[in-house]
């Protein structure tokens, strides 16, 4: 009965402010697109209000009380007119009687404005004619915007990840003038015909999310101008000459105790192509560069509750589909050409194209990325990745814990390397080199005065006990011990540079 009474509209309606001159019986009751101003506090259905605009529009979108109405609610963009009612949608202009649309005004949404909102994006996603099984997954996620995250959102990401996903201004990141899209598209097409006579300089063309040896590079370079819906293709591997690790640096605020940009990559990504539900090796980074492009990015905490819904997919395509609506924590971003994402070492996401464009990406290592490794591949989720990813992923774990000793997170570090130790010890016995690895770094480790006076994470050791318990206790075990005098080690290149700007 409640259910049915909601679907009348009441007779009274309430100004959802007081400087605004229209006539509140003109908001539709369901399916409607409401354009929230900064100035409205009060709910135009139930007349509750609230201190802030980006509560109401909360209010709209998550209330019990408006479930039923099917409302679409995004943010006011400076200068936009009203655009065309439709049958599913029926916009609302909040404003004055005296700027009713007409037949010159009546048009699709002016979407040149930042787009910020997962409402606005769902909007875009509609209008630019992407898949509507696409989109019905898309709005389907939980997923809050980035100017506007919840307290209780922002706490799982600090608590799980070490912070939220940021977006920075790219000409932050340049040293040198970064390329044009016209440079960067002669660079490629050079690249394509110079790899018929060098296989190194061979890139990969995804179809489908996987690699398709059948469809030559071009057809992916010619869908930047002529996107295809049902076939959407990426290139991999450009190694370009005009774009180099050298160009690029970490913006203030990223950069203090972190490594150098390292294992830069570069690819070309046409309209309309997406990735599926994954997570990177490390902490993420990634550019426009040029004029063009647009990304839409899901991103997802790294909490238990999200690990055990990624992991009960078993490596499965869609997971979107499949686990998408129960995941928690989720932040919605949009990038655009001239800007970068930094992405929390091994957040979950999903990424959809809505402009063409040229990607550029590095990994970097912090103190505390080695906390994230351990929680990774403690809940095995290695082990649905493929086995190159696997055996980077256990590399970098390595240059991860080494970074967290030399830049004072030892405790951390320890920790990791415990929580671990089943699952490392399992590694070894099969990847005799990387085990020797390994065990270089922890006698480099316990013979320095890093190791000196520390508490074991596991509460059974600590002071002068602490090098021989961590010997006994939490040495990789092997096929037979081994004993190692300071001398017989070569300690292991590093990797990762601490980066000082």
């Amino acid at each position: 009965m409640e259910t049915e009474i909601l679907l009348v509209p009441p007779e009274e309606r309430f100004k959802p402010c007081d400087c605004c001159e229209f006539n509140p019986t003109d908001w539709h009751w369901r399916n409607a697109t409401l354009t929230i101003r900064k100035c409205m506090d009060t709910c135009v259905y139930c007349g509750e209000t609230f201190p802030r605009a980006s509560r109401l529009r909360r209010h709209l979108k998550d209330s019990r009380k408006h479930k039923d109405q099917r409302l679409t609610v995004v943010k006011e963009d400076a200068g936009r007119r009203p655009w065309k009612i439709t049958k599913t949608h029926k916009n609302i202009n909040n404003c004055s009687p005296k700027h009713k649309s007409n037949a010159r005004s009546d048009h699709v949404p002016n979407f040149s404005t930042k787009i910020s909102t997962h409402d606005e994006q769902i909007l875009y996603l509609e209008r630019e004619g992407f898949d509507k099984k696409e989109v019905e997954t898309f709005r389907g996620l939980k997923l809050s915007a980035a100017d506007d995250i919840p307290l209780e959102v922002r706490q799982l990401w600090e608590e799980y990840n070490g912070g939220v996903p940021e977006i920075f201004d790219a000409r932050r990141c340049w040293v040198a003038t970064p390329p044009t899209d016209a440079e960067l598209l002669e660079a490629t097409i050079d690249q394509i015909y110079k790899s018929k006579s060098d296989p190194s300089l061979v890139c990969s063309v995804i179809h489908r999310g996987d690699p398709d040896n059948s469809i030559g590079p071009m057809r992916a370079v010619a869908q930047l101008a002529f996107p295809d819906l049902w076939n959407p293709l990426k290139l991999l591997d450009l190694r370009l000459p005009i774009v180099r690790n050298v160009m690029l640096k970490l913006p203030k605020g990223l950069s203090a105790g972190a490594s150098e940009p390292d294992n830069l990559q570069m690819m070309l990504t046409t309209k309309y192509s997406s990735s599926e539900l994954h997570f990177d090796n490390g902490e993420g980074f990634s550019v426009i560069p040029g004029g063009a492009g647009k990304k839409f990015f899901a991103t997802f905490v790294n909490s238990p509750r999200n690990i055990k819904l990624f992991k009960s997919t078993e490596g499965r395509e869609a997971k979107l589909d499949e686990i998408g609506r129960d995941m928690e924590g989720g932040i919605t971003y949009t990038i655009d050409s001239g800007e970068a994402i930094y992405l929390p070492s091994h957040c979950f996401h999903a990424v959809w194209t809505g402009k063409g464009c040229f990607l550029v990406s590095f990994d970097f290592l912090r103190p505390k990325s080695v906390k994230g490794y351990s929680r990774i591949i403690s809940a095995g989720l290695d082990r649905y990745i493929g086995e190159n990813h696997q055996r980077d992923l256990f590399d970098r774990f390595l240059a991860a814990f080494e970074f967290a000793i030399e830049n004072g997170c030892v405790y951390d570090a320890l920790f990791s390397w415990i929580e671990l130790l089943d699952r490392t010890r399992e590694w070894a016995r099969e990847n005799p080199k990387w085990s020797k690895e390994a065990i270089s770094l922890c006698e480099v480790f316990l013979s320095s005065s890093a190791s000196l006076g520390q508490i074991c994470p596991c509460g059974e050791s600590q002071g002068k006990e602490f090098r021989q318990h961590f010997r006994v206790s939490h040495f990789l075990a092997v096929s037979r011990k081994r004993r190692y005098d300071e001398k017989s080690i070569n300690p292991r290149k590093r990797r990762h540079k601490q980066y000082i700007e």
